[in-house]
């Protein structure tokens, strides 16, 4: 297998991973809570994990949408929102420290940990959801030509 089709398995794998971590999964309906502050949320979450990293670091949106459906649970017409971000990082930011720090900090706030992945070498990850039934992850990339890639994702439960 090339190095190109190995990475787009991967970044496969990652979008696959973080749809089954997000709102699709989560069948708490939500008819308290608007779209609107559904997506404030989700951002707020993301923005929470970055200010636990050190400076440096900034987050560029690569992915949102509002109009997932949730293909579980009652209802055809229920949604949830979801964003992908991609964490840019100067050379030399600490970059390796990113999955444990989140992975201490959310499960220091007693969110349920959803995935448990910081063993693996290429791929580590960790996913949890908050009480509220928001869920958040942080997945790292390590890619065999040594360029590594950090992303947030953020999703809210089903509306």
């Amino acid at each position: 297998m090339t190095p190109r089709n190995r990475f787009a398995l991967t970044v496969a794998a990652a979008l696959v991973a973080g749809g089954l971590i997000t709102g699709c999964g989560t069948v708490y309906p939500r008819p308290d809570i608007t779209a609107n502050e559904a997506v404030v949320r989700v951002a707020e979450l993301a923005d929470e994990a970055m200010k636990q990293l050190p400076p440096g670091a900034t987050l560029r949106e690569t992915l949102h949408a509002d109009d997932m459906k949730c293909d579980d649970g009652p209802g055809d017409d229920r949604v949830f929102i979801e964003t992908h971000y991609q964490i840019d990082y100067p050379q030399g930011w600490p970059v390796d420290d990113a999955v444990p720090t989140l992975a201490d900090f959310w499960t220091g706030k007693a969110y349920e940990t959803v995935r448990d992945e910081r063993d693996d070498p290429q791929l580590p990850n960790f996913a949890v959801e908050a009480p509220d039934g928001f869920r958040i992850s942080i997945d790292v990339t390590k890619r065999d030509n040594g360029t590594v890639d950090a992303y947030l994702n953020s999703s809210s439960p089903c509306l």
